[in-house]
């Protein structure tokens, strides 16, 4: 079976890219604004998703600092 995309199951969760995901399902719009979309379905940031931001690294929302 061939992968569609990576899942990383190195977490407590399994996780994968939003872009990946948004490549694979075909999307037709801006990854920035499908992503906008779907916050505005009702995903929650440390909840369904954490936002990772390459130059900075990792941000975990669920972090209690």
């Amino acid at each position: 079976m061939n992968e569609l995309i990576s899942v990383n199951y190195e977490g407590e969760q399994p996780t994968v890219s939003g872009r990946e995901l948004h490549e694979a399902l075909g999307i037709g719009t801006k990854y920035a604004d499908w992503f906008k979309r779907m916050a505005d379905y009702g995903f929650a940031e440390g909840v369904d998703y954490v936002t990772r931001f390459s130059n900075l690294g990792m941000r975990d929302a669920r972090r209690t600092e």
